[in-house]
């Protein structure tokens, strides 16, 4: 394989970038987009209230989030290889353990299994990867262009298993989600993935303005864990991304939404925001190499969500729906580069993983929070009026904390300048 790769007219570190989007689609479109069709569903088969189902689902996020740290901190002790192969196996069970289910409790418990091998399957590992084989500016963009795959997940597969789902049932969805998983992240992904690029003999990725010397993968820099969580930044960055993740959970309950007001497109309208942030995905990541001010564009990625759901409280249809069709697409284009972006401007990359993880379990968090009191004021209401209103808080809030973000001076030895 060295031969191959050493001969190759371009860095096998685009290759991890490849491996990565599909890594991604696979995992997002079969853990986080279809929740938005199984909620229903199994709503009505067990004739259930949204708040129970919504929370079966979410609750699991207590699991992702207490996890996250560790599993960070070990890819930056072992790495994801093998992680990833690992990740495939316990995820194609759970969902196989979740397609047998005969009560909500059932549900429950397998999607909290699934729940647990999530920073296994996406994002973080694959992020990992990139701050490993990509240096300085060309890291930045590899950061952006590879969450072409979270949208991926959604224009592409959550269509498919949507309509796997209506024609047979959610339980035959979920076979081909574990079959997906066993596929990509069982077989492709660690067949061609390295951990590092000295593994096949090979330097970081960077431009000609930045040395090997100053950016090797042997010499990272950056802070550990236990220095940045000292930091405001870091607390400062953590509840941004817990309002901004929150209101992202929308995706979840929107179908239901549209539902609810007697329209049938909601699988639709949700796929033409995720193709639409497709589109845009590697074309922006791209420009990331040249842009400097990271937290004011997070900050704007925020707002622009926020208006987005502002719009659907004035109708779902006409007008408001395309706003909110535009806004959720072109600004959400941005959406799965905030985290990693941040992260790493704000604490460097050698310790990526751990400190990635530590703000991930305070992130994710609001995945669990937000979508089951959007489901219970549904309960309580009969509509998403207040639910939605309280998302647009949600980022309202957050952009104003990215906007405040301030790179903190490291402690000796930890520079975090990447």
């Amino acid at each position: 394989m060295r031969t191959i790769v050493n001969k190759a007219p371009f860095h096998y570190g685009w290759v991890i970038v490849v491996l990565g989007i599909f890594g991604n689609m696979v995992g997002a479109g079969t853990t986080f987009w279809t929740m938005a069709v199984y909620i229903p569903l199994i709503a009505d088969e067990f004739q259930s209230t949204r708040t129970a189902v919504v929370a079966a689902f979410t609750v699991g996020q207590i699991t992702f989030a207490a996890m996250a740290p560790f599993i960070g901190s070990y890819f930056d002790r072992k790495g994801v290889r093998r992680s990833i192969f690992a990740g495939s196996i316990l995820a194609a069970s759970a969902f196989l353990f979740t397609a047998q289910a005969d009560t909500v409790f059932q549900v429950f418990l397998g999607w909290t299994l699934l729940s647990a091998t999530r920073s296994l399957l996406m994002d973080l590992p694959f992020n990992w990867l990139i701050t490993r084989w990509f240096a300085g500016r060309k890291q930045q963009a590899a950061l952006g262009v590879v969450t072409v795959g979270f949208g991926f997940g959604g224009a592409i597969l959550l269509p498919v298993l949507n309509e796997v789902a209506s024609s047979y049932s959610w339980r035959e969805s979920m076979f081909v989600s574990a079959l997906l998983l066993l596929l990509f992240h069982g077989f492709l992904i660690p067949m061609l993935v390295r951990n590092t690029p000295q593994q096949l003999g090979l330097a970081q990725n960077s431009s000609a303005l930045e040395t090997s010397s100053q950016y090797n993968s042997d010499n990272l820099i950056g802070m550990t864990v236990q220095s940045a969580i000292r930091t405001p930044a870091f607390w400062i960055a953590a509840t941004g991304l817990f309002l901004f993740y929150g209101g992202q959970t929308l995706s979840s309950l929107i179908i239901d939404f549209f539902s609810n007001a007697g329209l049938t497109f909601g699988a639709f309208a949700i796929a033409i925001t995720a193709w639409i942030r497709t589109g845009l995905r590697i074309p922006l990541g791209l420009t990331m190499a040249k842009i400097d001010r990271v937290y004011l564009l997070s900050a704007l990625v925020c707002l622009s969500q926020g208006l987005g759901v502002f719009a659907l409280l004035f109708a779902p249809t006409g007008m408001p729906l395309i706003i909110w069709i535009l806004l959720w697409g072109v600004g959400g284009a941005f959406a799965p580069m905030v985290g990693p972006l941040v992260t790493t401007k704000l604490f460097g990359v050698k310790h990526y993983g751990a400190v990635s993880g530590a703000i991930q379990a305070i992130g994710f968090s609001g995945q669990m929070i937000a979508p089951i009191l959007g489901a219970l004021l549904f309960d309580i209401r009969g509509d998403y009026q207040l639910s939605f209103l309280i998302y647009c808080i949600s980022f309202g809030l957050g952009a104003l904390l990215f906007a405040i973000l301030k790179t903190p001076n490291a402690p000796s030895g930890q520079n975090t300048e990447s």
